[in-house]
């Protein structure tokens, strides 16, 4: 994303975005190991995240052509 926008403030937010949703996915089974839980929750958060994060690159790289 910063490849395409220069805006590190998006990578960062997309980034703490993508381990909020992390937390949504891994938690602490009973036997003390990581279990991985991709029910529609987490599937429909990571899909909003991809679709939020691709639309603000856009809109960022098209505001700063318009800029210039």
């Amino acid at each position: 994303m910063y490849k395409y926008t220069k805006n590190l403030f998006l990578c960062v937010l997309s980034h703490a975005w993508f381990n909020g949703c992390i937390g949504l996915a891994l938690y602490m089974g009973n036997n003390g190991a990581l279990q991985l839980n991709l029910n529609r929750k987490v599937i429909v958060a990571f899909s909003i995240e991809l679709i939020v994060s691709v639309i603000l690159g856009i809109a960022y790289s098209r505001k700063k052509t318009l800029l210039c």
